[in-house]
């Protein structure tokens, strides 16, 4: 692609799992034409066939697994894909967003100032009711001291930068990944940030309101095995880098797990299996700091 006049090479990712087929060919067209190539990584999608045709007609690699690799795993892939074939950046999407028509343009003219930029993340996120062009973007560009805020959908990254240490850590799986990733630049002296300029349209998770005396309370309703994975991954990160120490969700991690394991028991469904996933994704977690033991979610109790 020509950025700013100068010819930069960008591929754009995609990780799809049973997505939305409406709503994925909106993020292929908004994106197909702002970067070089559109790499699909599906990971094991039940309706693979029905969006695969629609990709490969639009010219994007398809990468299918047979199985849920993890998020972890197919960013990794996709930033090992790019320095093979001489990519510069990688442009990062979850299946359900909708980027601006210039947000390419907008990061990576921001990343070729300054070389030690690793990772630019889209600053504004919109609703799927709100109009890109009936909002105005503020242009500025805020650095994270230590790299936990910039997530990876609309994220813009510096492939050398990323392999240079070590790429995305695979045994995360999914939950955390890129908290992690930006922790590692941070400590290896490069910046992350966020670009209010740059914006997408992005799908807001699913949390449910309840009523009870008087007050409002609100639950994700997450399936167990993402409980297991987000406390795991929290409690591995909260060891492995004391400086979450005095971070709001990390600090000591068993007062976080104890809300959440209430909150549960409250109001939603399945209480025993989340309440258990979330002590043993605490408990695993020490598990892989202490000893580098990577156990993964098991629908099996004890697991």
């Amino acid at each position: 692609m020509t950025i700013n006049g100068k010819q930069v090479k960008i591929l754009a990712q995609i990780i799809t799992y049973n997505p939305e087929i409406e709503l994925l060919q909106k993020n292929i067209e908004s994106i197909l034409h702002q970067v070089d190539n559109v790499l699909i990584y599906d990971n094991g999608s039940a309706n693979i066939k029905e969006f695969g045709k629609y990709a490969e007609e639009e010219g994007c690699i398809l990468i299918i697994s047979d199985k849920n690799n993890g998020i972890a795993e197919a960013l990794h892939y996709g930033v090992e894909y790019a320095e093979k074939n001489g990519y510069k950046y990688v442009y990062a999407l979850d299946q359900d967003t909708v980027s601006n028509y210039n947000v390419i343009e907008i990061l990576v003219n921001c990343m070729e100032k300054d070389e030690n930029i690793a990772v630019l993340s889209c600053g504004t996120s919109l609703r799927f009711d709100e109009d890109f062009a009936e909002k105005t973007f503020e242009n500025e560009v805020i650095y994270d001291p230590i790299g936990i805020d910039v997530m990876t959908a609309g994220s813009c990254s510096r492939v050398s930068s990323i392999i240079q240490i070590g790429n995305y850590n695979k045994k995360l799986f999914i939950d955390q990944v890129d908290r992690e990733l930006g922790l590692r630049l941070v400590e290896s002296g490069f910046k992350c940030g966020i670009c209010m300029a740059a914006a997408m349209q992005h799908a807001v998770g699913y949390h449910k309101q309840h009523l009870l005396f008087g007050k409002k309370y609100y639950t994700p309703n997450y399936p167990a095995f993402r409980y297991y994975y987000i406390f795991r991954n929290s409690r591995y990160l909260a060891l492995k880098y004391p400086l979450l120490a005095d971070v709001k969700g990390y600090n000591k991690g068993f007062i976080n797990s104890l809300k959440y394991i209430i909150s549960i028991i409250l109001f939603e469904q399945c209480k025993f299996k989340k309440s258990v996933a979330i002590l043993r994704g605490i408990i695993n977690g020490k598990k892989m700091y202490k000893f580098g033991k990577v156990i993964p979610y098991n629908k099996k109790f004890p697991y």
